[in-house]
């Protein structure tokens, strides 16, 4: 009984901080502080690693690993409930349909949510998989769209320099969470087949909030 409360209470804090992180992004973009593309893409980078640190909070309790993937997925279905009065993809919304920015931004959580719930913290591929669906993909966005650099074929505009920023970033974000004495270790191998994957997913002209993090878990697991 004590685990179960103190599983309940690790997600109300972990649900508080998602929520108060995520206001707190609206009101920057409110008040225009930033633009639609920076509140979409600090909310990409930052929301599930702020997330993950409060994973140690939980006991060990097979219960844990559920409640957890609560807080991301309530957030998805929240969206996809409301997309178009949603505050969250009001703020990071493109000049496009409100419809696939709330897509978008709900295939975040789910697959953060899912990645939680089968890998849970024991798992180096969970972290190597939400690494590369926020610092990967993010800084492919970044990199790519501001770095002048040849154009792959076939990917609808993405970039070598993207996809290389996909590799950098899912490889040194991983690298540096592992090697940390609280969570999992992996080889070096495992760990750059897996960003290897992830980037040339991340190239791909496909919802990459769903792709990418899947593909560098299932490498992770193959591989370690």
């Amino acid at each position: 009984m004590h685990n179960i409360l103190r599983a309940i209470l690790s997600t109300s804090i972990s649900a508080a901080g998602s929520l108060i992180w995520t206001k707190f992004i609206s009101r920057l973009r409110r008040s225009q502080v930033l633009s639609s593309h920076q509140a979409r893409k600090l909310m990409h980078i930052t929301t599930a690693p702020l997330f993950l640190a409060t994973l140690p909070l939980y006991p060990s309790h097979p219960i844990s690993r559920f409640l957890a993937a609560a807080v991301p997925l309530s957030h998805a279905i929240s969206i996809l409930r409301a997309p178009k009065t949603n505050e969250l993809v009001n703020a990071v919304a493109r000049t496009g349909s409100k419809t696939d920015d709330a897509f978008a931004t709900a295939s975040y959580g789910i697959s953060t949510a899912a990645l939680v719930a089968v890998g849970w913290r024991a798992s180096p591929a969970t972290y190597i998989a939400l690494a590369a669906m926020c610092f990967g993909d993010g800084f492919a966005g970044m990199i790519g769209s501001t770095v002048r650099s040849p154009k792959l074929p076939l990917t609808n505009g993405k970039t070598i320099a993207g996809s290389t920023s996909c590799f950098i970033a899912t490889f040194l974000s991983s690298r540096i969470v592992l090697s940390l004495p609280q969570f999992p270790s992996i080889s070096t191998t495992a760990l750059c087949m897996s960003a290897f994957a992830a980037s040339l997913v991340e190239a791909l002209p496909i919802q990459d909030n769903i792709t990418v993090p899947f593909t560098a878990f299932a490498f992770a697991k193959m591989f370690s």
